[in-house]
């Protein structure tokens, strides 16, 4: 099944907590796609791996999270590019 943590069913979550952060991910990743928010998408999506991070450890998973936790983060400092419809 992928690099699904197989403690997944221990963590504190509620059982529709998943939906809510997947359709935050989708969102996120649309408007990151469309270039519109791009330094706040950024950080909020950073800060929610970080946090994916701690919960799961330093295992395959973490590490893969970590390091797009990282791209976010130049992300983040870089801002939009010419094309972001975000550019002021």
């Amino acid at each position: 099944m992928g690099l699904v943590c197989p403690r997944v069913g221990d963590l504190p979550l509620r059982p529709d907590a998943s939906h809510h952060r997947v359709s935050f991910e989708v969102v996120a990743a649309i408007l990151l796609a469309v270039g519109v928010f791009v330094r706040t998408i950024s950080f909020l999506l950073f800060a929610h791996l970080i946090v994916i991070v701690a919960e799961i450890g330093l295992n395959p998973t973490g590490v893969r999270d970590l390091g797009l936790a990282a791209g976010f983060l130049s992300l983040m400092l870089s801002g939009p590019d010419a094309l972001s419809l975000g550019k002021k």
